[in-house]
């Protein structure tokens, strides 16, 4: 379980760590506070918006970054133009962490977005937005898993 930000409420929570938005507490300050609560390394991750951003996220001890907008998106305007794939398969080449892509990733959009090397996506309208929640997911779902099988089998 991951909480975002808030580090009191992931302690409360007894959550595994946190996501920290880049308005959120630094990482090292982060990683200082709930390693030394909790008596064990939290994990630890962080929204990213630039290759720069994903790389610096590492040095300063992420366990993971989400990276994007990778496609257009209303809930993600504010960050600018989206980074689109190519920058998104920068950022994963440039960190040995995992690399989540987010932003605009619909159905149609899972393929391309994992083909990267991205760990995963997150996916929100996508789901929030569909007439039947339950269904929306459920296809996303297989459409990961047979990504996945088609990328290992490529390799």
């Amino acid at each position: 379980c991951s909480t975002r930000a808030d580090l009191e409420v992931a302690l409360l929570a007894k959550a595994d760590g946190v996501h920290l938005p880049r308005s959120g507490p630094n990482i090292k300050t982060a990683r200082s506070y709930l390693d030394n609560t909790l008596g064990t390394r939290a994990l630890i991750g962080t929204s990213t918006h630039s290759v720069e951003e994903a790389t610096r996220a590492e040095r300063d001890g992420a366990d993971f970054v989400t990276f994007g907008p990778v496609f257009y998106t209303e809930s993600k305007k504010e960050y600018g133009e989206p980074v689109g794939v190519e920058r998104l398969k920068a950022a994963v080449k440039a960190v040995a962490i995992p690399v989540f892509a987010l932003g605009g990733i619909g159905l149609s959009k899972v393929t391309e977005a994992l083909s990267t090397g991205a760990a995963g996506v997150g996916l929100i309208s996508a789901i929030m937005n569909a007439p039947d929640t339950e269904s929306a997911a459920r296809e996303i779902i297989f459409k990961i898993k047979e990504t996945e099988k088609t990328e290992t089998q490529r390799q």
